[in-house]
């Protein structure tokens, strides 16, 4: 799954790039990763069968809201519920980053309605915005950007010091 790919090395990239004003540590560049993923728990749909649903829940389970709204706030707040107390807030930002991250990607698919894949504010609207419709879900070329990115990121972060900004007035 190259669209699954593209999503953990774009955070990657972003979570790497944004250490230089704010280091994180590689647990919380993980935390962004995870978020990054979250969203496409709703490809679960290409995996489990209905059978596992009415056997489970006694109805069929539909896994693409996992990919709304609801769904991406419902999966942060119980990966959050994973972590000590006291990293719990970091751990909800930086997921939420990594979700949002994702979600902006998708927004950019080409579909042929030329509107986006789902109604991302679900179950506030059904409103689907409109599509740029730059690329395919498994474009290889985005999955090359995504690389590069990446790349790009590392090297600069082990070449380049973290930036830290004191709250205190500045010495001469």
């Amino acid at each position: 799954m190259p669209d699954l790919l593209s999503h953990v090395l774009f955070a990657y990239a972003g979570a790497t790039f944004a250490s230089r004003y704010h280091p994180l540590t590689s647990a919380q560049t993980t935390a962004c990763l995870v978020g990054a993923v979250l969203p496409d728990v709703s490809k679960l749909e290409l995996f489990v069968d209905d059978s596992f649903g009415r056997a489970l829940f006694g109805t069929p389970v539909n896994f693409l809201g996992w990919h709304t709204l609801a769904g991406i706030v419902l999966s942060i707040v119980l990966t959050s519920l994973l972590v000590d107390e006291r990293y719990r807030r970091t751990t909800v930002v930086l997921v939420t980053a990594g979700a949002m991250g994702h979600v902006i990607l998708d927004m950019f698919l080409r579909t042929a309605s030329g509107l986006a894949t789902y109604a991302i504010f679900w179950p506030i609207s059904g409103f689907r915005p409109r599509s740029p419709g730059l690329y395919l879900s498994g474009d290889p070329a985005v999955l090359l950007v995504a690389i590069l990115a990446a790349g790009a990121a590392t090297l600069t972060a082990d070449r380049q010091p973290s930036v830290i900004r004191s709250a205190g007035p500045e010495e001469e």
